[in-house]
């Protein structure tokens, strides 16, 4: 019984995380509670670039489970070397407490993997994978304490 408990309350956290609800019922996405800059410029990739690639471009939502903390990845620009990515996320709702944040972060492009990459500070590492339906990414966050893997949704 305390199991079933432990478990319908784990699931509602987690939906609380992915969505607000508002007294009137609206349902505000995830994004809504993510800091994003007003200065966006997403530039068209070129028309050679691999559709893999050019895939990346846009905007991308998800929610991070060690912190419930939602995320959105802004791909501004893309070429087979380098992107151009802002990088976003909402209050930490877990054990730590963390204010929203929003920086944009020079990225490689792992040709071979046709992934992007870049890093925060010294050891935080984010990896972007492209899914086959190209409606999300896998994005892979590794610190020295862990690696954490989630599916992120293309919104824009």
């Amino acid at each position: 019984m305390k199991t079933t408990r432990f478990f319908l309350l784990f699931v509602l956290l987690q939906s609380m995380a992915l969505y607000n609800v508002c007294e009137a019922g609206e349902i505000i996405p995830v994004n809504a509670k993510v800091p994003i800059p007003n200065d966006i410029s997403i530039i068209s990739p070129d028309k050679t670039l691999p559709k893999e690639l050019a895939a990346f471009s846009g905007s991308w939502e998800g929610v991070w489970s060690d912190y419930a903390t939602a995320t959105v990845l802004i791909v501004e620009e893309i070429n087979t070397e380098s992107a151009k990515v802002i990088y976003c996320l909402g209050e930490s709702m877990g054990l730590y407490s963390m204010p929203p944040s929003c920086e944009r972060y020079p990225a490689k492009v792992l040709l071979d993997n046709l992934q992007i990459a870049f890093q925060v500070g010294e050891t935080l590492h984010y990896t972007f994978s492209m899914e086959k339906n190209f409606n999300q990414i896998k994005a892979t966050k590794k610190s020295p304490l862990d690696v954490i893997e989630i599916l992120m949704d293309k919104i824009q």
